[in-house]
This record gives C-alpha cells, structure tokens and sequence, in this order.
C-alpha cells in the first residue's frame, strides 16, 4: 500500500508520522546511551581511587617491617641505594710492601731508610764497605774502577784478587769508623720522625683589595717603609747641586771645565715623587700600551751609574764642542764664499765693444 500523500484524519501524512516516531526513538536511545556511559565513568572514577588508596605507601609500617628483621630504615629513599662493597686495597699487596708500608705510617720515613734498616751491615763484604767510603768521601763524582784504583794506592793492597789476611786487617781498619756509623743511622732509621707540633696559625688582616696577609710581616713592612720614606726624604732635602767635569782638547792640551747645577724646590719635589715608589714610577717611565719598553729601561739603569752618566755627557760636550770650531773657523776664513760670474754683455747691432786700452790710442 502507497502511503505518498496519504493523510490520516487530522490532515497529517503517514511520512511524517513515520519520520516523527523514528526521531523519538533515536533520541530515546541516544538518552539511553549517555545515562549508561556517565554511569560507567563514575564507576570506573570510584574504582580508580579506591585502587590509588589502596597503594599508597604507609611509610610506617614499612620501618616497623624492617626494624623487626633488624634493619634500621630512616628513609623509604635509603632502600634504594644501592650498597658499596668494601674492598681491602693492600689485599693483594705483597707481605714485605706491606711492612715498608706499616713502616712508613707508623715513623713517617721513607722506603729508602726501610731498605738501610733492613740490610745487614756485618754481611756486607769489606770492599763493598770500602767503596762505600770512598764514594761518600767524594760526593760520588767518580767511577767504582776509579775508587778501586784510589783504595789500592792508599792502602797498598790488591783487589784484583782474594784478599790476603794483611790486606783485609787494612780495610777492616780503614771501614771500622765507616761501619759504626752505618749501624747508628739504622737505629736512628727506627726512630719515628718527631711530628711537628701544632701550633695557632698567624693572625691575619684583610687588606683593601681583599688580600688576607700575615699581621706581623705587614707592620714590620709598614715600620721598613716609613723608615725608607723618611731616609729619602732627609737625603732630598739635603741636596744642593750636582757637578760635572768635562775634559776636552783644546788645541792639543787637555783641559777640564767644571759645571754646576743648582736644584730648585721643583726638582726636589719631584726627585721625592720618583723615589718614594720604585715600582709606580719604573711602571709610568716604561709601560706603554705595546708593552715595556725594555730598551729605554735599560739605558736608564745605566746612567744610574755617575760614571757612566758623566761619560756620556763629556762625548756629547765634546762633540758640540768640536763643532762649534768648525763652523766659527768657517765663518773666519769666509770658507762658504761663492763667486758669481759677471753677466756677460750682450752685444747691440752697431755697437763695437773695445777694450779700454783702446780707447786712448
């Protein structure tokens, strides 16, 4: 049965009352759905938390768990460190180290005394002995054929060979001193070497640039420097003049002239500002911004020397000396005279030029 433009009595078509029961039912359905999906996610919510409860960690119970076993917990963090086994370094360390070890730790010595405490000075033979001797005796500066050369001839004896009971009296004789000694530094080998004792450290000051120094050298460098300030301030004030003497040659005679040179309260002043700090003043002289002038600080140290001063000055006088000579003797004898020639005449057209001697003939 068609039910295209069917209506029933209330003038609605069967299509829209298809289409109208089937929206209602969707939207049932879907309500349906959204009521059993909220329902799960609230269960599944509730479930989770009671999950989460259920694992959190009761610290307390945990420690009490291990204090009973005999372990003491202060921290759940502390069981997840993972324990370091101790190891014994000098386990396999060889017996006779370990005593020069012991040794060491309990005198504070050194494994070369361990090994002379160890040896046994009486076995040692009377010509190793002797050498011994006689290489301390020199510092050690010569070869062991050399020592032995220099025992046979001191003490006539024969090392080429076995000894003869005349020669090992020598050499017993000669090494006995050497042999005590030998024995008294093994007991003295066995001796702890005495601990310094522990004393308070100096007592300190913090300088303006923040240097911490000893309290006591500082006012001792104090006490030098003013006592040098003072010394260089008399020694300025003291100064009068300075004197040269300049030998020059003066015709084949030498002759010497004597210069003064008066300080003023200018150049006191100054002197004193040079000289109350060396380092400032050698650093404002020869620093510059390539570096230090090594050369200018050079020659300057070596007029500090007068002799070397006064040499250099004389040279110099000298030769302004010499010539200021030449050139007076120049100007004397009118040396730079030059002659110009006289303009030569130029000859008129009709003009006769004749010598004068002509002219009255």
């Amino acid at each position: 049965m068609s039910t295209e433009g069917t209506e029933n009595g209330q003038g609605t078509t069967t299509d829209e009352v298809l289409t109208t029961a089937t929206s209602t039912t969707t939207e049932t359905t879907t309500a349906s759905t959204e009521v059993n999906t909220n329902a799960s996610a609230e269960n599944t919510s509730a479930q989770s938390q009671e999950n989460t409860n259920s694992n959190e960690i009761d610290e307390e119970s945990i420690k009490k768990f291990f204090a009973a076993k005999g372990r003491s917990v202060e921290k759940i963090d502390d069981l997840f460190v993972e324990k370091v086994k101790e190891v014994n370094p000098y386990a396999d360390v060889n017996e006779e180290l370990l005593q020069a070890l012991n040794y060491s730790k309990e005198t504070g010595r050194g494994l070369s005394d361990y090994l002379k405490l160890q040896e046994d000075i009486d076995k040692i033979p009377l010509v190793d002995l002797a050498l011994q001797k006689a290489s301390r005796e020199v510092d050690g500066t010569f070869s062991a054929d050399a020592l032995k050369e220099y025992l046979e001839e001191e003490l006539s004896i024969d090392l080429s060979g076995e000894l003869t009971s005349t020669e090992q009296i020598k050499l017993t004789k000669y090494v006995k001193d050497f042999k005590e000694q030998l024995k008294a530094d093994q007991e003295k080998y066995k001796a702890p070497l005495a601990k310094p004792e522990k004393t308070e450290g100096p007592e300190l000051i913090t300088l303006p640039d923040g240097q911490k120094v000893d309290k006591q050298i500082y006012e001792s460098h104090l006490k030098e420097r003013q006592a040098y300030l003072n010394d260089i301030k008399v020694a300025v004030d003291s100064v009068a003049a300075t004197s040269l003497q300049i030998e020059f040659d003066n015709n084949g005679t030498k002759e010497i002239l004597t210069y003064n040179y008066d300080f003023d309260e200018a150049d006191k002043k100054n002197m004193l500002d040079l000289s109350n700090d060396i380092d400032q003043t050698v650093s404002k002289m020869f620093r510059t911004e390539k570096g230090f002038d090594h050369q200018s600080f050079a020659k300057a140290v070596w007029r500090l020397d007068p002799k070397n001063w006064e040499k250099e000055v004389t040279a110099i006088v000298n030769k302004a000396i010499a010539e200021t000579k030449i050139e007076s003797t120049k100007a004397e004898n009118n040396v730079n005279f030059n002659t110009t020639s006289l303009p030569k005449n130029e000859v008129k057209e009709g003009v006769k030029i004749v010598p004068i001697s002509q002219l009255f003939i």
